[in-house]
């Protein structure tokens, strides 16, 4: 999906809008609303200070007829900060920015970028000069130097593109991710679970994924020996999660794969495979690392359809499975697009 530069999409704004050519600068009176899952986006205060340390002097202007009302809404849906930016006076229009992150500051660094192009009188200037020439004998004004940390608006605009802002908006996510827990009860002991997982969330909360997970070797004495209990599986998941920064909700999941038990110790070595199916119901939690990146908490309870067991011959039944097993896992996902 293919990224627009926040400053070559502001650039019509430029050029549309009416030129003012009053020697004084123009100024700005800032309005911001932000909703409940936006409280961290700047205010009027704080976005009126990131503006005037782009442009280098105040928005305050003794006139009103000099300044230009502008007004901000912030809100976030599910994983995505959107600005709707309105500006009434001199210079009306209105944009909207998007932006997928993991906080509000790329899309904060976009919106001030957007008003400061609207205040810069530098660039009204290069079509409003010459008007007059100056008098020879005039002393010549110095520019004030500019801070180290404030950056002209087409760089600050590039870094914020950089950060991930953008304007497209998709019905759906392909992703994937990787998995790392415990289970007890899956191969008798507690034992590691690993798993990687591809699947789809769409914008209603409904997830699906599938994947190949394998619980490594449990081991089980029995007599003079022991069992060794492997088992791998695939799965498939459906989630309904609410939230939209954090989300959190429901699973259900379907496994079948095999179970593998190795008896060691024993008279005879033998190596047994049972057909495993199970159903299991769970937990999910997912919020934004950095970017496209994601973590994942999981739990669940697993119920196999039937029980399985390994014998040992002229020994006895040496292992068999739980009627219930549980599992927790953490993962880390990357969305595709």
């Amino acid at each position: 999906m293919r990224k627009l530069s926040v400053y070559w999409w502001l650039a019509p704004l430029l050029l549309l809008a009416p030129r003012q050519v009053a020697a004084a600068p123009l100024g700005a009176s800032l309005a911001v609303e932000r909703s409940e899952r936006a409280s961290d986006c700047p205010d009027a205060v704080a976005l009126t200070q990131r503006v005037e340390r782009i442009l280098q002097r105040s928005l305050a202007q003794r006139s009103a007829s000099e300044e230009l009302q502008v007004r901000v809404h912030f809100e976030f849906n599910r994983d995505e900060y959107f600005a709707q930016v309105q500006s009434i006076g001199a210079k009306p229009g209105e944009r909207s920015l998007h932006d997928r992150g993991s906080s509000c500051a790329a899309l904060a660094e976009a919106v001030s970028v957007t008003i400061a192009l609207l205040l810069d009188k530098e660039l009204e200037r290069s079509v409003s000069e010459p008007e007059s020439a100056a008098p020879t004998n005039a002393s010549a004004q110095t520019q004030r130097p500019r801070p180290a940390s404030a950056k002209p608006p087409a760089e600050a605009a590039d870094d914020a593109n950089r950060s991930g802002a953008h304007r497209e908006d998709a019905p759906f996510e392909l992703r994937g991710s990787l998995e790392g827990g415990a289970a007890a009860g899956l191969v008798g002991q507690p034992s590691p679970v690993l798993s990687e997982q591809v699947g789809v969330r769409l914008q209603h909360g409904l997830i699906f994924d599938a994947g190949f997970s394998a619980a490594l070797p449990g081991t089980t004495s029995y007599g003079s020996g022991s069992v060794r209990t492997t088992l791998f599986f695939a799965s498939t998941r459906a989630c309904y999660v609410w939230g939209e920064r954090f989300s959190v909700g429901p699973c259900a999941t379907f496994g079948i794969g095999r179970l593998q038990g190795v008896g060691i110790g024993y008279q005879d070595l033998a190596t047994r495979n049972l057909t495993w199916t199970a159903v299991a119901a769970g937990l999910v939690a997912e919020g934004p690392v950095w970017g496209r990146v994601f973590w994942g908490a999981t739990g669940g309870l697993w119920w196999p359809t039937h029980q399985s067991s390994f014998s040992v011959q002229n020994v006895g039944t040496a292992w068999e499975s739980s009627r219930f097993a549980g599992s927790v896992a953490l993962r880390v996902g990357f969305r595709i697009f």
